[in-house]
């Protein structure tokens, strides 16, 4: 319908422009409260639906889109991008939502999901893998890190134009799928070890082999001796398949059987040897303690003195150590060196003997020593190896004798003893010695007659 003035009225002829104007701002405004609408709806996103990390994303983006709403409002382009950008906020959000009801998990799930529910169920005791062979690898504490990783805050990024953009950086693909490795089953032998303990069979094998058949009737157990035949026998088929193959399951047995009355017939004979500790004998701490064997020729400058209570800088004059004299004529070298008060400062024990009149001797590095114009050393200024004999009843006897115990110390006697014994009859067929006068010399050493 055409409206026409009245008389005498002025035409306007802005009045269509005018009502379009109308309608822009009309459609703004509804675009604007719509946006805000959304915006509003964001700002207040439940964080129980989602992990912490992205739920600071989305929280971030919905604060920055109602801080700046006024500078998309200025045109319809800005309000264009402000939906789109609300809309990728709205898409966070479902992702977001659905990526934690799906690791979250439910209770009615089940010990065996790999979700978080699944994994407080674990961790509570429920354990849905041992009867199928399988063990979780992971540990309580991945498993809580995990947790803590989605929920902790991410701070929002933003691209050259400072716009934010909105990231997946926290979400891990399964981030509470077990971590299974297969149960290896002991066979057996170890299972009757560790489950027969406490058990009386009477009537012997007859009781033993009784008890077992009973005990292999349990799921669990059957399927570890069903699942160790099939990797012993290398059969291909699925352990579901074989645990009802009767043929399979019978042979399986067998050898379950076998292999653990080896272990009842171990218990039921002779009682089996005690097992002796080596590095707890004699040798096998001497062996501990050394690492080999040196001549004092091969040192550099040697001397020998005799330490005693008085004077523990005691020197003498070089004496020969021969196993006619001591019976050794080479020191044990320690593998660790002993520095002890009772020498002085400077001074270590290299190495060790027991002659075969049971005094022990020492090898001892210290400084060259000086004595006026002389030193005991051509090389001044450097360490020498000094022979040492231990006193009886002295300050380093007592120290020694923490690393070289009373058996020992005998056995290395007994050696020495021998070696001498040895060295002085060839000592005595090289002087042509009669031989009742060796008989004189053996008594007077070593109460022979």
């Amino acid at each position: 319908m055409i409206e026409y003035p009245m008389p005498g009225q002025a035409p306007d002829l802005f009045k269509g422009f005018r009502e379009e104007l109308a309608n822009i701002d009309k459609v703004e405004q509804q675009e604007q409260q719509r946006a805000l609408k959304m915006a509003s709806m964001i700002e207040q996103a439940d964080q129980s639906t989602m992990f912490g990390g992205d739920y600071s994303e989305a929280q971030q983006m919905a604060q920055w889109m109602t801080e700046h709403l006024d500078d998309f409002a200025d045109s319809t382009e800005g309000m264009i991008e402000f939906q789109q950008m609300a809309q990728q906020l709205n898409s966070f959000i479902d992702a977001s939502e659905a990526y934690k009801k799906q690791n979250v998990g439910t209770a009615a799930g089940g010990a065996a999901q790999g979700t978080w529910n699944g994994t407080t169920q674990r961790l509570a005791g429920v354990d849905p893998y041992e009867s199928k062979g399988f063990r979780d690898t992971r540990t309580q504490q991945d498993y809580e890190m995990a947790y803590m990783g989605l929920n902790q805050g991410r701070k929002l990024q933003y691209d050259e134009q400072g716009r934010p953009m909105l990231s997946q950086r926290g979400r891990q693909e399964n981030p509470f799928m077990p971590k299974l490795e297969e149960l290896p089953f002991e066979g057996g032998f170890e299972w009757f070890e560790d489950n027969a303990k406490g058990h009386r069979f009477p009537d012997g094998e007859k009781d033993a082999k009784a008890w077992l058949e009973r005990k292999a009737q349990d799921p669990k157990l059957k399927a570890k001796i069903a699942r160790a035949w099939k990797k012993e026998s290398t059969n291909p088929k699925p352990i579901e398949e074989l645990l009802d193959d009767d043929t399979f399951m019978e042979a399986a047995l067998q050898e379950f059987y076998n292999d653990a009355l080896v272990s009842f017939k171990s218990h039921s004979g002779d009682p089996k040897p005690e097992k002796v500790d080596e590095d707890e004998t004699p040798i096998g701490r001497f062996n501990k303690l050394t690492t080999g064997e040196f001549r004092v020729d091969d040192m550099p400058k040697t001397s020998v003195g005799r330490l005693d209570s008085q004077d523990q800088q005691g020197m003498g004059p070089n004496e020969p150590l021969s196993p006619l004299s001591t019976g050794f004529d080479t020191f044990y070298e320690l593998k660790k060196p002993i520095s002890t008060q009772n020498l002085g400062e400077g001074k270590k024990i290299v190495g060790f003997n027991i002659d075969g009149f049971g005094k022990m001797y020492l090898a001892v590095q210290q400084p060259v020593a000086v004595s006026g114009e002389e030193t005991l050393s051509d090389d001044a200024g450097g360490t020498e190896i000094v022979v040492m004999e231990v006193e009886a009843g002295s300050p380093l006897e007592a120290t020694m004798d923490r690393y070289v115990d009373l058996d020992l110390r005998q056995i290395l006697k007994n050696q020495s003893e021998a070696r001498m014994q040895e060295a002085m009859v060839g000592e005595l067929a090289d002087q042509e010695v009669p031989k009742a006068e060796k008989g004189g010399l053996f008594s007077r050493f070593f109460g022979l007659g």
